[in-house]
C-alpha cells in the first residue's frame, strides 16, 4: 500500500544503520551519527523522515517511530550479505521500499553497498561518505580468508565506481570531498559535521588524575598497541597516570589478547584497564573523569570520539589522518602527532599531562568549538538544507 504524501514535506528516505536494540548503538561511531541525526530530523519542521535499515536481527519486516519519522528494519536474503551478485538481495528490498514510500529523495548513509544500492534508483540521491574502505585496509592487519579479502578488494573496485556517479554529496572531511571530486568532478558537495549527543556538552569536568581515555574498536587501525607503548614509557615521568581503554575486541581478539599478554605487568598494577564495552552512562562518567582523550589511529575519517571530547570539554591528542587534523587544531585545543610513532605520542601526553591550567584551557576552547560544530539540531537543519537544495526548493 503506498503512502499518503503529507503537504509541503519533503519526503526523504534514509539508507543507513540504525540501532535495532539500544546496545547496539554502542557498537560504532557511523551509527551514533546517524541516531542522533535521525532523532533531530524527525523531530524538525518540513521533513516526512523514513529510515531503511537492513539488519540480522529480524527475520521480518517491521517498522518504529522515531519521533514523526518512520523507521523501517529489514532482513535480508541470503544473496544480500557479503558483496552478493551486487548486492542483489539489497536492492529488491529497496526498491519495493521506494514503491510503497514513493520518496522524493534518497540519502544513502556510509557503507558502499547502501551507495551503490541507492544510486541504481531512478530517483535524486544524496550521499554521506563517512570513511574511505580502500584507505583503511592497508593498516588492517586482521586474517582474513580468501574470500574475505577477495571480497574486501571488490568492495574498494565498488567505492570508486560509487564515487564517480555521485552527484550530491555530504562530505564530512576535506579528504572525502578532494577523494570524490577527483572522481566527480560535478559533484555539489555540501561540507557538515556529525551530530553527537546533547549530554556530553553538560558532562562536569571532575578529573582529578592524569588518566588518559581510549574509546574505539581495540583494532591495529585504531593505534592501541602504540598508546600501550608510549603510555608504558611515560609511567617513570608520570607515576600516578592512568590509561583506561574502552572498546571491544571483537574485530580481532587475537590483537586484543596479545596486549593483554605483552601488558599484563601494568594491568595487574591497575595502571592499564580494558573496560570493553560500556553502555552511554559509563562513557558520561569515563569522558567526565579523564584528563586528556587520545586516539593513535592509523587510518579515520571523523571520529566521533573527538567530537564527544570536544564537546565534554576534553583536551584530544590524536595522530595526522583523515579529517582529524580539522577537528582538532594543533596547540589550541590538544596535540597532533604523526602515526605509527609512539615517542611522539609519548611527548605528547608529556606535555599535556604535566601542565594542568594548560589541559583546562584547551578543554575549555575545544567545548567551545565543538558548540558551533556538533550540535545535532544545528547538522539537521544544515542536512535539510541540501534536502532542498538538492531537490530545487
Amino acid at each position: 500500500m503506498k503512502l499518503q504524501h503529507k503537504d509541503d514535506l519533503i519526503r526523504v528516505a534514509m539508507l543507513a544503520d540504525f540501532p535495532y536494540r539500544q546496545d547496539d548503538l554502542y557498537r560504532g561511531g557511523v551509527m551514533q551519527a546517524n541516531y542522533r541525526l535521525v532523532q533531530a530530523l524527525a523531530a524538525a519542521d518540513g521533513v516526512d523522515l523514513h529510515v531503511w535499515t537492513p539488519t540480522i536481527k529480524t527475520k521480518v519486516k517491521e517498522s518504529r517511530q522515531v519521533g514523526n519519522g518512520t523507521v523501517t528494519y529489514f532482513p535480508l536474503p541470503n544473496q544480500g550479505y557479503g558483496v552478493g551478485v551486487l548486492y542483489y538481495g539489497l536492492r529488491r528490498v529497496v526498491n519495493e521500499l521506494v514503491n510503497e514510500v514513493e520518496p522524493d529523495l534518497l540519502h544513502a548513509q556510509g557503507h558502499p553497498s547502501y551507495i551503490f544500492t541507492a544510486l541504481q534508483c531512478k530517483l535524486p540521491v544524496l550521499v554521506t561518505i563517512h570513511g574511505i574502505y580502500r584507505n583503511e585496509l592497508p593498516v588492517s592487519k586482521v586474517r582474513k580468508s580468501v574470500r574475505n579479502s577477495f571480497s574486501d578488494r571488490l568492495v574498494s573496485k565498488i567505492e570508486d565506481y560509487n564515487c564517480a556517479k555521485i552527484s550530491n554529496l555530504i562530505a564530512i572531511t576535506r579528504q572525502i570531498e578532494d577523494w570524490v571530486r577527483a572522481r566527480s568532478p560535478r559533484a555539489r558537495i555540501f561540507r557538515m559535521n556529525n551530530a553527537i549527543d546533547e549530554q556530553f556538552f553538560n558532562l562536569e569536568n571532575q578529573n582529578s588524575k592524569p588518566v588518559i581515555l581510549f574509546v574505539g574498536w581495540v583494532t591495529h587501525r585504531k593505534g592501541v598497541h602504540l598508546l600501550a607503548e608510549a603510555f608504558q614509557s611515560i609511567l617513570p615521568t608520570v607515576q600516578d597516570a592512568e590509561l583506561r581503554i574502552v572498546g571491544l575486541d571483537a574485530v580481532d581478539l587475537e590483537y586484543g589478547r596479545s596486549l593483554r599478554t605483552q601488558y599484563a605487568h601494568l594491568i595487574e598494577a591497575k595502571q592499564m584497564v580494558f573496560l570493553g564495552g560500556i553502555n552511554q552512562d559509563q562513557l558520561y562518567e569515563e569522558m567526565s573523569e579523564c584528563a586528556v582523550l587520545c586516539l593513535p589511529s592509523l587510518a579515520e575519517s571523523a571520529p566521533m570520539v573527538i567530537a564527544q571530547a570536544m564537546a565534554a570539554g576534553k583536551p584530544v591528542i590524536a595522530t595526522r589522518v583523515g579529517g582529524v587534523p580539522e577537528m582538532v587544531e594543533e596547540g589550541v585545543t590538544g596535540r597532533l602527532c604523526e602515526p605509527d610513532d609512539p615517542d611522539q605520542l609519548a611527548l605528547c601526553l608529556l606535555d599535556v599531562l604535566r601542565d594542568q591550567s594548560m589541559r583546562r584551557e584547551m578543554g575549555k576552547r575545544a567545548r567551545a568549538v565543538a558548540v558551533q560544530r556538533y550540535r545535532a539540531d544545528s547538522v539537521a537543519q544544515s542536512t535539510l538544507n541540501a534536502y532542498c537544495a538538492v531537490l530545487g526548493r
